[in-house]
């Protein structure tokens, strides 16, 4: 009897709930019974009608007993029960007043019929497990002015077409409305609040996402944006929950969007710009199925349940500069096997760059993706910061893996993968190989291959491609034994870390990478007159310090003659080790350590013009001036400062060198113009 009471009390104190706080609060518009008969139907008096609890005490009995198209009119009251209906019929509560409270069944309401109604109900249940108002294989099904709260899926519409789902509240769900491989259906003036996803649509073909959703369905208070078919548009601000379906030319920008499928949906869509945004707590953070040519960039996507960015058979679009935090899986690329019949899609030819990456249980996971390019990314304190399964011809360069705490990169049936100027430190296993798989661990001599901190032979006393030729070059003179089992080898590892930093050059991003076993504090690049490189290093007093810095050519103006001037502490260099392939200059400086910070300078030269002399010394002076002003030496002008002075006369040193490098460089031009001429 005690046990009785308290249950009642529950129940009691579930009603009075529900008529107090939901109307008020809410403000659920209330409509007569009659509006909520579809127009489609025959008129009013035609319809056979069923009154509960009028002629039946329960819900259930009255569909049972029900022929197709009777209206069952439902008094306001609590009904302890759950339905199923297999039939034709207008279920019409009292709305904010008709309270179904399922205690027992999974689903609260389940419609396997064409053509039902259910208006007017508070849909609840103690079961959270449960789903609300579940629609299966039904078609027309209108379901209006409802409340539904507290299930695993508030409405869920699973293989359904061209329902109506209109003004419904749905709160406090797992999922408020969830849209299952089914197409046409219309949304309107829905409000969903507080479900740990708001909306959900999920599907493959393009029709599974063909629906019409409107600006009236609000999420957390914020307005859905689910274009369809649209083009030329900027969606900013305030925003619940962006969906892009066959849309191109489409902008999102400024947004901060969570508790969704996905903060923000591309399906089918191209050409898109998603930019400076926040998404969190969703189900995926950006989510893309057979799309392409977007380009993804300055976002934050945190805490999403199942991944940051999700590409699905997309191809082409570039993923750079995000911040991608706390999620299971940080970027996550796989297959659409049932968008086409005919052939597997794979995600393929994605640029990913530049993006933070950290504190995922997967920081990269390909499953079926081939010819991707990862460069320049930061990956750290993830489980497995790179994860290959059937992974094919994906390229990894200048990424930074750190203190991954299983493993930096895990291959399983992948192959044909190139690996190169990665830096592996500090992380539980370096590399994991489950089958015989076999990826290339370096790009050939010059170029090198990756940074192990595990590698005991960091020796650097020959170069060339058989490391035979007596002097450094930045790379070690013994391979690297990357994973026994798989067989795979480094065969020029690095003999420090890389550091990488960005260029833009007439639009144009390139990388100048810097190999060092000193601390690069500070990197300019000036083109006033040719190419000056200007660093600032911090020395190794211990070890002999060297910087190996990689040029791009097209950095160069593509010119294949170089004079050089390198200057480390304004002391001129003359032993520097240089080689050129067909893409890069690679020059290779050694200086002693120092307890200060250390000034290198180097001015490449491709091409001389006279009257350029003037700014070059302009250039030069203004350089060092401020490299001195650094030091804290402008006391150079009192003489008696050895030190000062000394540093003075490099600097007239090197302004001569320069000038008299021109010089000769225009006397070679002009004698080789004058035979050309004496030729003709």
């Amino acid at each position: 009897m005690i046990i009785y009471n308290c249950c009642l009390f529950k129940k009691v104190a579930a009603f009075l709930l529900f008529q107090i706080f939901i109307p008020a609060c809410l403000n659920v518009p209330i409509h007569q019974y009659v509006s909520n008969i579809p127009q489609t139907s025959s008129t009013f008096n035609s319809h056979p009608v069923l009154y509960v609890p009028g002629n039946y005490s329960k819900i259930q009995e009255a569909i049972e007993n029900a022929v197709e198209g009777t209206i069952i009119y439902v008094d306001e009251g609590i009904y302890y029960e759950y339905l199923t209906i297999k039939k034709t019929v207008y279920l019409i509560g009292v709305v904010n007043k008709t309270i179904l409270f399922n205690v027992n069944g999974q689903v609260s309401i389940k419609i396997i019929a064409n053509n039902v109604v259910v208006s007017g109900f508070i849909v609840n249940t103690s079961l959270p497990a449960s789903d609300g108002i579940y629609v299966f294989r039904s078609n027309c099904v209108v379901v209006r002015d409802n409340v539904i709260v507290n299930h695993r899926n508030g409405i869920y519409l699973r293989y359904s077409s061209n329902n109506l789902l209109e003004n419904n509240l749905v709160m406090r769900n797992d999922i408020g409305i969830h849209i299952y491989d089914s197409t046409n259906n219309t949304l309107r003036s829905n409000i969903m609040i507080k479900n740990m996803i708001n909306i959900r649509i999920w599907g493959s073909p393009l029709s599974h996402f063909r629906h019409s959703i409107d600006e009236t369905n609000k999420v957390d208070g914020k307005s859905v944006y689910y274009l369809v078919d649209q083009q030329d548009r900027v969606i900013a601000g305030d925003v619940g929950f962006v969906g892009l379906v066959n849309c191109s030319n489409i902008v999102v920008r400024d947004v901060n969007i969570k508790n969704n499928f996905a903060g923000v949906l591309l399906v089918y869509t191209n050409n898109c710009i998603i930019s400076n945004s926040t998404f969190i707590e969703n189900e995926r953070g950006i989510y893309l199925l057979s799309s392409h040519k977007n380009v993804i960039s300055n976002n934050v996507v945190e805490s999403n349940q199942w991944s940051g960015f999700s590409l699905i058979a997309s191809t082409n679009n570039s993923i750079s500069s995000n911040t991608i935090y706390n999620n299971r899986y940080g970027l996550y690329f796989s297959v659409g096997t049932y968008i086409s019949r005919e052939q597997t899609l794979t995600s393929k030819f994605n640029i990913v760059e530049s993006n933070i990456i950290v504190e995922n249980i997967y920081g990269l996971f390909l499953d079926n993706a081939t010819c991707n390019v990862f460069r320049y990314n930061f990956f750290e304190n993830n489980s497995l910061a790179i994860y290959l399964v059937y992974s094919n011809t994906n390229m990894f360069e200048g990424n930074n893996l750190r203190f991954s705490k299983q493993a930096a990169v895990k291959i399983e049936n992948a192959n044909g993968n190139c690996f190169y100027h990665n830096n592996f430190v500090k992380n539980n296993v370096q590399v994991i190989c489950h089958s015989e798989c076999i990826n290339m661990w370096d790009n050939g001599y010059p170029v090198g291959g990756n940074y192990w901190d595990t590698n005991p032979e960091l020796v650097d006393f020959y170069n060339g491609a058989m490391q035979d030729m007596v002097g450094s070059d930045g790379i070690c003179d013994k391979p690297f034994i990357v994973e026994e089992s798989c067989k795979n080898t480094d065969n020029y590892p690095l003999a420090a870390p890389l550091m990488s930093f960005k260029l833009v050059l007439d639009g144009t991003l390139h990388y100048i990478n810097i190999i060092s076993n000193s601390i690069v504090l500070f990197f300019h690049c000036d083109f006033t007159y040719g190419v000056l490189f200007n660093l600032t290093v911090k020395s190794n007093l211990d070890a002999s310090n060297f910087c190996k810095i990689i040029i791009p050519k097209r950095v160069l103006n593509n010119s294949y003659k170089y004079e050089l001037a390198i200057l480390v502490d304004g002391a001129n260099i003359s032993k520097v080790f240089r080689l050129e392939d067909e893409q890069f200059m690679y020059l290779y400086v050694t200086f002693n350590g120092s307890f200060k910070m250390q000034n290198i300078l180097i001015h490449v030269i491709s091409e001389f013009k006279f009257e350029s002399l003037a700014p070059s010394c302009y250039l030069l002076l203004t350089l060092t001036l401020i490299f001195l002003i650094k030091r804290k030496i402008l006391g150079f002008l009192n003489i008696k400062n050895y030190s000062s002075s000394r540093g003075l006369k490099r600097i007239v040193a090197l302004t001569l060198y320069t000038l008299n490098m021109s010089y000769r460089a225009h006397l070679s031009k002009s004698v080789q113009s004058r035979k050309e001429n004496n030729s003709r």
